[in-house]
């Protein structure tokens, strides 16, 4: 057969948007172990504010005083427990990406950075919480914000991906099985061979 349609393709894509972000919400697991659930926020937090500063000249001192508001701005949701305001604000939202980040953008951040911080920290913490304290209701508000959040504004390095494979992101699922298909598949020679790819003709 020829490359799979376009519904095939989005459904692969989305699948693996998940197991990249189960990935990162193993890895939160790992590192809540090491170092406590609100250590893990920081440290995550932090590298989300670095991957996503673009190019406004800001300085690591400059980051962290962001990111203590951030994190002041979100755990104020619960009395200042940084944990029950994660999990309680994931509860409360409804599958509603904005409700999950009202506190981070009164802390200062644009809608497209809390957008990245929310799917790299928040999500993933939320995540690793429900699977750590067996939470099927805060596993399933995850999963409705993760179905619902919205894709960021096109990546670089998979523009030329997703013109080959005829898909625009129309939510964040899609765009990150496309890096993890850049990643897994294009920057490892294979082209011809992933499973966007057609059946070679016999």
């Amino acid at each position: 057969r020829g490359a799979p349609g376009r519904t095939e393709t989005e459904a692969t894509l989305r699948a693996e948007g998940r197991r990249r972000l189960a990935e990162r919400a193993w890895r939160a697991q790992h590192l809540a172990a090491e170092v406590g659930w609100e250590a893990a926020w920081r440290t995550l937090l932090d590298r989300a504010l670095a991957s996503s500063a673009g190019r406004r000249a800001e300085g690591a001192a400059a980051r962290v005083v962001l990111a203590d508001a951030v994190t002041a701005s979100v755990a104020a949701e619960h009395g200042g427990d940084l944990v029950r305001a994660l999990v309680e604000g994931a509860r409360a939202s409804a599958g509603r990406p904005a409700a999950l980040l009202a506190a981070a953008r009164r802390a200062g951040l644009g809608e497209r950075r809390a957008r990245e911080a929310g799917w790299n920290v928040m999500l993933p913490l939320a995540v690793a919480l429900a699977a750590a304290y067996g939470d099927l209701d805060l596993a399933r508000a995850a999963h409705a914000l993760i179905a619902a959040w919205p894709a960021p504004p096109p990546y670089g390095r998979t523009r030329a991906l997703a013109g080959l494979v005829g898909v625009t992101p129309q939510d964040a699922l899609t765009a990150h099985g496309l890096l993890r298909m850049q990643e897994l598949w294009c920057t490892r020679g294979g082209c011809g061979r992933c499973p966007l790819s057609p059946e070679p003709e016999v």
